[in-house]
This record gives C-alpha cells, structure tokens and sequence, in this order.
C-alpha cells in the first residue's frame, strides 16, 4: 500500500502579480465610485458609451467576431460588428449600473 500523495496549496503568489493585483483592485474600486456618484440612468448610458467604444479594440473582440461568424454565417461582417458593439455596449451598461443594484431593485423590479 502506497502513502497518498500529500495535499498541495495554492501557489504563492509573486510580489510583482500582488501588486499588480492591488492597482486593478483599486481600479476597480475607482470605477465603481465614478459610476457610484452618477444618477443611474447617468451611469447605464456612459458605461455603454465606453466599453462600445473600447469593447471592439479588446483582443475578446477577436473571438467574438469568429463566434458571431459561426452562429451567423448569413450575417455580413458589418452586420457582425453591429452586433458585436451592442454586447460591449450592455456589458458596459451592467458594469456602471452594479452599484446602483439597491435602487434598481427598490424602483425597478417589480413582483406580480
């Protein structure tokens, strides 16, 4: 009978990864207190603005497009694009509108 393996833990992490994780972690935080201070409707409407604008030059637009492509064969790539910019744009929205949960729970959902 063999002895089992003994149990390994999670790999420390490096100095230079920590740091790096605590500036996105502060990032994070900086663009939840920007969305955090603007009206919600505010909010939804820039955040869509950025990442439409950003979303496309990101390397996950890439494998969006050969996704779309797939799944839309009949689509042109215009028509892909168009697509593609309107998933940037919602993921941006529900980035800008995650601190407003409260409210949009409170104001906008409602219980049949």
């Amino acid at each position: 009978m063999t002895a089992a393996a003994p149990k390994r833990g999670p790999r420390p992490l490096s100095l230079s990864r920590r740091i790096r994780y605590a500036f996105e972690t502060l990032a994070v935080y900086i663009i939840y207190g920007f969305f955090r201070i603007l009206p919600l409707d505010v909010a939804s409407d820039t955040g869509g603005w950025i990442l439409s604008r950003l979303g496309p030059r990101m390397g996950a637009s890439r494998t969006a497009l050969r996704n779309l492509e797939l799944a839309f064969p009949e689509k042109t790539e215009t028509e892909r694009a168009e697509i593609m910019r309107g998933m940037w744009n919602n993921l941006g929205r529900v980035i800008a509108e995650y601190p407003h949960l409260r409210q949009i729970g409170q104001e906008r959902v409602e219980f049949a």
